[in-house]
């Protein structure tokens, strides 16, 4: 993965409870550190901007399948 790519939670990510709110939602990777941790901009959370930024573990995110028409 890499700075700019979009991804979705993994299913080890859905299980997890502070992640809910991220479930069905597509984010841009903003920042990487080190060589697991992944800070992430999602879109459509209706909640105050510094809250949309979050840190996930390599193994909670996966490549997003873009749906097309």
């Amino acid at each position: 993965m890499q700075v700019g790519d979009l991804v979705e939670l993994s299913a080890s990510g859905k299980k997890l409870l502070w992640t809910q709110r991220f479930v069905d939602k597509i984010g841009i990777i903003i920042s990487m550190r080190y060589p697991n941790w992944i800070q992430v901009k999602w879109c459509g959370i209706k909640h105050r901007s510094h809250l949309m930024h979050e840190m996930f573990s390599r193994s909670n995110l996966k490549y997003a399948k873009v749906k097309k028409k």
